[in-house]
């Protein structure tokens, strides 16, 4: 709770910034992570999130079940790569097409390697090292982890709680449509759950 009404921290305006290589040395909303430099605990965010179809490993893949049971967010439309361009037939193809019939994971193409790739630049890298951060505590996790505590603890979700879940919530969805109120005890716990689970996807 002190972290929350009395730290420094705070969540930033967009989820998507958490996990631009400019920004992986600011402070706003990560408590405690690992950076990562091709000289220093390398990370291994390169080519084995890239798809085989994208020249990758494939070797880290979403699950479709957990990708089609994601809400329709800001963060969903960030974190999966559902389309691509086949590197055989240069056709765009979607993830049902993927040969590991799996979206891939977008969440890290920012963060760079050997040779540069990012969200919007070229597959050419064939390094499965890469720079970036790897986040061990976030702000957003001090928000769930008192709301989840303080229900547990008080047999039901107080102001506080519904505050830091609808934060997490508000910057998700990029509005305020979509807060949680007048949940149960049992209710509000899967949903601070289901929250936990989609805020950080593949962390």
């Amino acid at each position: 709770k002190d972290v929350i009404e009395k730290g420094p921290h705070r969540l930033m305006p967009e989820y998507k910034s958490l996990w631009l290589k400019a920004n992986s040395k600011d402070r706003t909303e990560h408590i405690f992570a690992l950076n990562h430099t091709l000289t220093y605990l390398p990370s291994q965010y390169a080519i084995s999130y890239l798809g085989y179809e994208e020249n990758g490993w494939s070797d880290y893949c979403a699950d479709p079940v957990f990708f089609n049971n994601y809400p329709d967010d800001k963060r969903k439309e960030f974190n999966f790569t559902t389309r691509t361009i086949d590197k055989d037939s240069k056709k765009e193809i979607s993830w049902a097409s993927f040969k590991a019939s799996a979206p891939y994971i977008r969440k890290y193409r920012n963060f760079g390697g050997c040779a540069a790739y990012g969200i919007e630049g070229d597959n050419t890298t064939k390094s499965s090292l890469s720079e970036g951060i790897t986040p061990i505590y976030r702000y957003a996790d001090a928000l769930l982890f008192y709301a989840e505590a303080s229900n547990k603890a008080e047999g039901a979700p107080n102001t506080l709680a519904y505050s830091c879940i609808n934060q997490v919530r508000d910057r998700a969805f990029g509005d305020q449509n979509h807060r949680l109120s007048g949940l149960s005890s049992e209710a509000f716990d899967k949903a601070v759950f289901d929250e936990f689970g989609w805020e950080n996807a593949f962390e």
